[in-house]
Formats: structure tokens, sequence, C-alpha cells
């Protein structure tokens, strides 16, 4: 099922939570109790744009995939991803 992402975020949001990408994480990839990751565990890459979509990353500490925030029917959806090879830095 295509989810309806949208090109562009109508403005970047200031409010994202870092505990809610942490939560998503240890949650999604059903970490045990003592290899919880923590906020301490990312670091916040930037905004870009991939094949014509804004795209906010941040990386992981001892993991390949990237937290992502993409926008979604004007506000946004956290997703994991590896890091596109295309991506291109706007700030």
């Amino acid at each position: 099922m295509e989810l309806p992402y949208q090109k562009k975020f109508t403005e970047i949001p200031k409010d994202i939570d870092i505990k809610q990408i942490v939560e998503y994480f240890n949650l999604e990839l059903a970490i045990e109790d003592e290899e919880l990751l923590d906020s301490s565990s990312f670091k916040y890459m930037g905004l870009y744009e991939v094949d014509g979509y804004e795209r906010i990353y941040w990386s992981v500490d001892n993991m390949q995939t990237c937290a992502v925030i993409k926008p979604f029917e004007n506000s946004y959806i956290i997703e994991m991803e590896y890091f596109p090879e295309n991506a291109v830095k706007k700030s």
C-alpha cells in the first residue's frame, strides 16, 4: 500500500521529539531492556532531498540504518531506512 507522502514539508517541523524516535526504534527492533537505545544514540544529520522528496535524517550508533522523518499529510511520519547515496543536503 502506497502511503500519501508529500514531496516537501509545508513547514520544517521544529517539534520533533527525539524520544518518539527512540521509542519507535526500540519497539520496531524489539530491543532487549539491557540494550535499549536512548537519545544519545541518535545524531542529527540534517535536511536532505532524495528523488525530489524532503527527508530529515538521524544516524544511529552502531547501526547501518538511519531514523528518517518524512512529510505526511501536513505532519510527519517516523521511519527507518538506509541512508541513500543520492541524498542532497539542504541544511
